[in-house]
């Protein structure tokens, strides 16, 4: 039986909330942990593969009038191309922050490609949030998980 949007988006959340556990709590224990990178390794290509797949879910920002909408570029890029660069943008820059901390060869043009995603996509909101358009209070947890990935890997760039 196939797994339908809404329930992947359930699934996928929580995979998130324990993966984004597992990272805080090898985090705190810092290096009292013996196979520190392979629960980075494991844990970011975890966190990377969920990013990927919440591209895939639909979000709940879709406007619910009772009136039919009229459907231009402006809402295409907002509410289905925008939030999928975020998504897979956020993948390939946690990839590239995971090459970084295993110093893996490759990382620089990871970070630059989800770095280059993440900033233009950014930029795509910052501009539709200060004109006020459409829904967008559970668009934001997507901004601020786009926007983090997107500091480091800059961060990471600079040094």
């Amino acid at each position: 039986m196939p797994l339908s949007p809404t329930s992947l988006a359930r699934y996928v959340n929580v995979a998130e909330k324990i993966i984004v556990l597992g990272l805080i709590v090898v985090l705190l224990l810092g290096n009292r942990l013996q196979s520190q990178q392979e629960a980075y390794m494991i844990l970011l290509s975890a966190l990377a593969g969920v990013m990927f797949l919440k591209a895939f879910t639909p979000l709940d920002v879709m406007p619910t009038d009772k009136q039919e909408v009229q459907w231009g570029f402006g809402e295409l890029l907002f509410y289905t191309i925008v939030p999928k660069v975020l998504c897979i943008g956020s993948a390939v820059a946690c990839m590239g922050i995971l090459f970084y901390l295993l110093k893996f060869p490759g990382y620089q043009q990871q970070l630059v490609i989800g770095s280059t995603a993440l900033g233009a996509a950014l930029a795509v909101v910052l501009f539709y949030f200060l004109r006020g358009f459409g829904r967008t209070s559970t668009y934001l947890g997507l901004v601020y998980r786009a926007l983090a990935f997107f500091i480091v890997a800059v961060f990471i760039q600079i040094q």
